[in-house]
């Protein structure tokens, strides 16, 4: 491992961004299709889900090197070992009891004027230099574009034929006794784990708490800045 890293560092001056994408469930599953998109940075990474046509978001988990891992400093000998990072989403670890094959039970909803965004047609991603862009034709014959930046994402609904933009809101929904969420204002969103604290902040959106978790409201495009400050 040691040689693998310095390896790593001579390659690279700061660690390159990555992306993966699955849409063909690789299962052949049918009752929903799930497929994914990945994207990473030196700053977060991000899953991007589709259960059968529900786009969500499914996983947010951000970086920083003052987050130090269990056993950084000190050897262990547990067999079992669990290594966290700080999540803004933990769409596994964070769902509601009730979750089921079609029913995620946590995740990050993409909703217009009250409705959950569904997929209608094909997918398109298209990368460029350091961003990914994930084009999702939905409802009403508009297009849902989630854009994953090296430190932010900007999502937009606009019409498939014109620049227009419409409602566009997304809901954390989670089970509130498992999540990592403190506190909420307009512009940002607090979070702790482990004592580290961490945060989202919101650009042409604001932020609300629900009791399932919490909302971003927008007019028809936001951006939410993952970058932790140092």
């Amino acid at each position: 491992m040691g040689e693998t890293g310095r390896a790593f560092k001579k390659a690279f001056k700061a660690t390159p961004t990555q992306a993966q994408s699955q849409l063909v469930d690789p299962f052949a599953n049918t009752a929903p299709v799930e497929t994914s998109v990945w994207y990473q940075s030196r700053f977060y990474r991000a899953n991007l889900h589709f259960k059968g046509d529900l786009p969500h978001l499914r996983d947010i988990t951000v970086y920083r090197d003052e987050y130090e891992q269990p056993f950084l400093k000190q050897a262990t000998r547990l067999e079992d070992v669990e290594q966290k990072m700080p999540p803004v989403l933990d769409g596994y670890n964070w769902r509601t009891a009730a979750h089921s094959r079609n029913d995620p039970g946590a995740g990050g909803f993409f909703i217009s004027n009250g409705t959950r965004l569904l997929k209608t047609g094909k997918v398109v991603v298209k990368e460029t230099g350091k961003t990914m862009t994930v084009s999702v034709p939905v409802q009403n014959d508009q297009v849902l574009p989630i854009q994953f930046d090296e430190k932010q994402m900007f999502v937009t609904l606009h019409g498939t034929s014109t620049d227009t933009v419409f409602p566009l809101d997304l809901a954390f929904e989670w089970d509130p006794r498992k999540s990592n969420l403190t506190r909420i204002t307009a512009q940002r969103v607090h979070f702790k784990l482990d004592g580290f604290d961490y945060s989202a902040n919101i650009d042409g959106g604001h932020a609300n708490q629900t009791p399932q978790g919490w909302m971003l409201s927008s007019d028809g495009r936001f951006t939410l800045a993952l970058a932790q400050r140092q």
